[in-house]
């Protein structure tokens, strides 16, 4: 029911965001508001992740949503994302983008995405300076868990299935070999049964988080959950003041625990 409300009126609500953003670069050209590119995952819209914006904006970010077909490859997916920030900066009339402080989040299949877009150089043109990865799979899933069948038994999961499908273990390969231009944050969810915080690990990441609490789901992290939505605005800080800081063993899980 949450996925019908969000691809429908959520849409419209995140619609109503992306123009607000727009406005306020329009009108205050210097304003040092940071963006927020807000990415959904698989068999979602822009719609899912509204709440998540309403929460970012009171923290005092601005929210842009990017659209996404992920039975595309990440690549398609990734050239088409910077096309929107491109074109969102010629509406709004940003000049010299790549001076900006701008963060990337996404949800799932837009957390891998993400993590692929900060291995391209065009990361650092567009402003952004940091990547929020929710539940990402990087490196793909092997549907070993109930969880993970029944995703696999309603989405095309050519792109994620290591087992059965050779365009994905070409993508984990791929997403082995690049390593990202900026700070890539991952966050996991300890109750989730679909991205498992093992299956979330990025060797290429700055630091790795595990929330605890017992509303990190895989729908929980998804961007429509208030506990967690708040979470995510405030970590966006915490990249604020470590993102340049380099973690000498990036293999290794942090396990934080926050309180609802």
């Amino acid at each position: 029911l949450r996925n019908a409300y969000d691809n429908t009126i959520g849409y419209t609500k995140a619609m109503r965001q992306n123009k607000k953003t727009i406005e306020h670069l329009k009108n205050n050209p210097n304003s040092n508001k940071k963006v927020v590119y807000l990415m959904h995952g698989v068999a979602q819209n822009e719609g899912s992740q509204w709440r998540l914006a309403e929460q970012l904006q009171k923290e005092g970010y601005l929210v842009y949503h990017l659209s996404a077909d992920h039975t595309e490859s990440r690549e398609k997916v990734s050239k088409k994302a910077f096309k929107q920030i491109d074109d969102f900066h010629k509406e709004a009339k940003i000049k010299n983008p790549a001076n900006r402080n701008d963060h990337f989040s996404g949800h799932s299949s837009g957390a891998d995405a993400g993590i692929f877009m900060a291995g391209d150089e065009k990361i650092r043109k567009v402003g952004i300076k940091h990547i929020q990865a929710r539940a990402p799979v990087p490196f793909g899933l092997k549907f070993d868990n109930l969880g993970q069948r029944l995703l696999a038994m309603v989405v095309d999961v050519k792109h994620d299935d290591v087992k059965n499908s050779i365009i994905a273990k070409k993508n984990a390969i791929e997403m082995a070999k690049r390593k990202p231009f900026v700070p890539v944050f991952v966050v996991a969810g300890d109750h989730d049964d679909l991205a498992v915080p093992k299956g979330t690990a990025y060797p290429h990441a700055d630091k790795h988080f595990v929330i605890k609490d017992k509303n990190s789901t895989h729908f929980g992290t998804s961007g429509g959950q208030k506990d967690m939505n708040l979470v995510f605005a405030h970590l966006h800080q915490y990249f604020e003041d470590h993102g340049k800081r380099k973690v000498k063993d990036t293999r290794s899980m942090r396990h934080v625990k926050f309180q609802a």
